[in-house]
């Protein structure tokens, strides 16, 4: 009640030209205002916001003599004027004079509702002068005159006066200053008007503002009705602003803005032209879709749904955040919602996105961005004219590029009389050479061929072999694996040289993921002394194939081990440790569990206990988190719960000790 009150006191001070850190209260106002032609209209706001008892009585002063104007006035006994009014209006009055007369409202109060319907009768005329706030004077006599407004208790006897400035029924009273700096700004709501208050004229306030716009498409529009009050507009520093929601769209508008006073007389206008974008025709398409497809990219989206969106621009880019690159520069129909990309280079991620177009041709935002990563309609070609080139201490390999987007080329060797293509290359390189460092000692024959490897992985059939005939050559004899074990989350091999052990300097692992695949060398060469070797790096529940390679001190290479096959099996999974509570009761109830980070490997699982059901599930498996929130605890004074670990492939060791939370 008392913030409402200080805001509609302000309000008066506004009014009334007072200012607000100055007063300590409204002292009322009355104000004369003359059309010019022998007629004079009044209005007045009460001294100190309070009704008299009596009424008001209106006296005018002209040369030297005062005569009554009326001798009382009060909310309601005019009835020639409330017949004028609506229903609603007439029993607005009715009510605001019985609670007057009866003294029902509050002190307080009273400032409020005399606030409140006075704001209504500086707006509404006829209003006005059913309240008792308004007089209109016919008195076509030369010279000026003041008039004195006297408030009357109950018994009659006069109390308070308001007096007005002098006026001229024969000379009209000057408009009220006009609002300045009218700046419209188009907007996806409208558009957005901003202007200055004017300064305030204490003997003519400005209390509202009228808005009118006028296009080609139609004649002027009221845009308020009834008038902003200059308390109730919207205000950024010391401009005001107002939306214009219906704004006509891709055409030029005029604004008007008046102030009004409060005989509702309008100021000359302020006035701006400008022309009004359908901004919303810039918005991006929705639901954006890209499918990949063989060497091309298939896009879809939901148009802009603005009759003043003209097309779509598509641009495309080989990094999430650009450079992008315009792919339709003459622009798609504005109806169209499908479009194809095609050429493209199978295994390359392009990223897309769509632009709105207006009729103007001014490009909006990006959509969301879309990915696409194609794949080629076929393999690349197999490389050709390779060339071997025998040195003493390695061959070298050369052959003519390919004619095909790639990520590189495979090298790959077969010892004489091997059963198995070896891949010499970890990854795939880049040009078309490569040297197979064979070391000063090593003898023997080797073939060579080369496979092509697509951006996508598609791989070539592998090029023609080329034989080199190498000196010295002698490799050590394929090691033996005389045992391998999987328990306890890694693989333990052992293993031993074949005759002549002097032959060999180090051991090399190689693992596979399938009985077919090649594999890949993993770890540091191994010394010859060592007879063991531990793979930490496995996954739990995965097969994998591993065999040894033996390598002398010149860096030949004995043929591949005979494979053997192993399961990683879990290793022993701990007891989670005792989990912490804290249980809430406001604002709402819940429980927070908080605990250990799981082991690696592992994620825990949190369990209630429901009667009739036994532990329960309260989460799915967590990682990287020490706590969650039981929103929906059961509905009973002790809930208990407990945690467990699970591993990858399911398997969950023994719970936790348990912990109670307790409810009030």
């Amino acid at each position: 009640m008392k913030k409402t009150r200080m805001m509609l006191l302000f309000i008066f001070w506004l009014l009334t030209g007072v200012s607000f850190a100055g007063a300590e209260q409204p002292k009322g106002a009355l104000w004369a205002m003359s059309d010019g032609q022998g007629t004079i209209s009044l209005f007045w706001i009460p001294k100190d916001l309070v009704w008299p008892a009596g009424g008001w009585s209106l006296e005018k002063e002209a040369g030297g003599k005062t005569v009554i104007v009326s001798e009382k006035i009060d909310s309601g006994t005019n009835q020639a004027v409330m017949d004028k009014l609506s229903t609603e209006d007439q029993a607005v009055i009715r009510k605001f004079r019985g609670e007057l007369k009866s003294g029902t409202i509050a002190q307080g109060e009273q400032e409020i509702a005399v606030t409140v319907m006075g704001l209504s009768a500086a707006i509404k005329s006829d209003f006005g002068l059913a309240l008792g706030l308004r007089f209109v004077d016919s008195d076509p006599g030369p010279g000026s005159r003041s008039y004195h407004l006297t408030a009357l208790n109950a018994k009659g006897e006069k109390q308070s006066v308001l007096s007005s400035v002098p006026v001229d029924p024969n000379k009209a009273t000057p408009l009220p200053i006009p609002p300045a700096l009218l700046v419209g700004e188009p907007s996806e709501a409208g558009v957005d008007l901003t202007w200055e208050n004017p300064p305030q004229n204490q003997d003519q306030p400005v209390v509202g503002f009228a808005i009118e716009r006028e296009d080609g498409k139609s004649d002027k529009v009221l845009l308020t009705d009834p008038p902003i009050l200059i308390t109730e507009a919207k205000t950024q520093g010391p401009k005001v602003r107002f939306v214009d929601n219906a704004s006509p769209k891709e055409t030029e508008a005029t604004y008007r803005i008046f102030s009004i006073d409060f005989f509702g007389r309008r100021s000359l206008p302020q006035s701006q032209t400008l022309f009004v974008p359908d901004l919303s025709a810039l918005i991006p398409p929705g639901e954006v879709v890209v499918t990949s497809g063989k060497n091309q990219a298939d896009f879809s989206w939901k148009p802009n749904p603005s009759p003043f969106t003209s097309g779509y621009v598509v641009e495309r880019g080989l990094l999430r955040n650009g450079p992008f690159t315009v792919m339709t520069p003459d622009g798609l129909d504005a109806q169209q919602s499908r479009w194809e990309d095609k050429d493209l280079v199978g295994g390359t991620s392009y990223f897309y996105h769509v632009r709105s177009m207006d009729p103007r041709g001014n490009l909006g935002p990006p959509s969301q961005l879309a990915t696409a990563t194609p794949q080629n309609r076929e393999a690349p070609p197999s490389p050709g004219n390779l060339r071997a080139e025998v040195g003493r201490t390695r061959v070298r390999l050369t052959w003519d590029s390919v004619k095909f987007p790639i990520a590189g080329y495979k090298v790959e060797r077969l010892a004489k009389d091997a059963g198995r293509w070896t891949i010499l290359t970890s990854t795939v390189i880049p040009e078309p050479l490569f040297d197979d460092q064979t070391g000063l000692h090593t003898r023997g024959e080797f073939s060579y061929r080369i496979i092509a490897v697509a951006l996508d992985n598609q791989e070539s059939p592998p090029s023609r072999e080329v034989k080199a005939v190498l000196l010295d050559t002698v490799s050590p004899n394929p090691p033996r694996i005389t045992d391998i074990d999987g328990s306890n989350g890694r693989v333990v091999i052992t293993f031993k040289a074949s005759p002549p052990e002097t032959d060999v300097n180090t051991f090399l692992v190689v693992r596979s993921v399938s009985e077919e695949d090649p594999g890949l060398v993993i770890g540091d060469p191994l010394p010859a002394k060592n007879t063991r070797f531990e793979d930490t790096f496995v996954g739990v529940g995965k097969k994998y194939w591993y065999r040894l390679v033996a390598v002398d001190k010149t860096g030949n290479r004995s043929d591949l081990s005979r494979a053997r096959e192993v399961i990683v099996l879990n290793p022993p999974i701990p007891i989670p440790p005792k989990p912490a509570l804290t249980v809430e009761q406001e604002p709402l109830r819940h429980v927070k569990i908080s605990f250990a980070f799981p082991p690696n490997d592992l994620e825990v699982i949190i369990q209630r206990f429901e009667d009739g059901q036994g532990w329960r599930p309260l989460t799915g498996g967590i990682r990287n988190a020490s706590d969650a929130v039981d929103l929906s605890p059961l509905q009973q004074k002790k809930v208990r719960y407990r945690l467990i670990y699970r591993a990858a492939n399911g398997v969950i060791g023994e719970p936790s000790p348990e912990v109670e939370a307790q409810f009030e």
